[in-house]
């Protein structure tokens, strides 16, 4: 009975964890998609000023994932 339990807990658990990592990476999708919106045809960002492909925006999406 007991075993039961903790393996329905671990698979609630494990379900309660994908969902988050879904949700984090479609967090992620959308800040992707907003920044290329923002971007001019030259990596500058329209906004101001600063490049969106210098790399601090795979340092962002680094840390994001492995958070």
């Amino acid at each position: 009975m007991e075993r039961t339990q903790l393996e329905l807990r671990v698979a609630a658990l494990e379900d309660a964890l994908e969902t988050s990592e879904r949700r984090r990476q479609a967090v992620i999708d959308r800040y992707e998609r907003l920044l290329e919106e923002r971007a001019a045809p030259d990596g500058t960002s329209v906004s101001d000023g600063t490049s969106v492909s210098d790399g601090r925006l795979p340092a962002l999406v680094a840390r994001l994932r492995d958070s």
